[in-house]
């Protein structure tokens, strides 16, 4: 074997195992993201199943407005949470 071709294997290998560790680190990065992400995709999905199903909203509005009659002092903060919800999801949507 030529020494030049020896020094290519050798060169290949060495970035096959620098490949190998920078793999290994970003998976161990997104590993960390992982739960949020999934956490993301489940609300994400129940936006989505409300948007589609009628009925849905309507169970979930009346559950809503059984609550707020239940505990009306909490009404307010529910207020100011859906505003800011609503707003978040304004600005995400444009």
């Amino acid at each position: 074997m030529s020494a030049a071709r020896a020094k290519i294997l050798a060169k290949r290998a060495a970035l096959l195992e620098r490949a190998e560790f920078e793999r290994a680190e970003v998976g161990r990065q997104f590993g960390e993201w992982e739960r949020p992400l999934l956490a993301a995709d489940r609300a994400l999905s129940i936006i989505r199943m409300l948007k589609n199903s009628r009925w849905l909203r309507l169970a979930v509005g009346a559950g809503m407005a059984a609550l707020a009659l239940v505990r009306p002092r909490s009404i307010v903060s529910w207020v100011l949470g859906g505003q800011a919800a609503w707003r978040l999801l304004t600005r995400l949507r444009s």
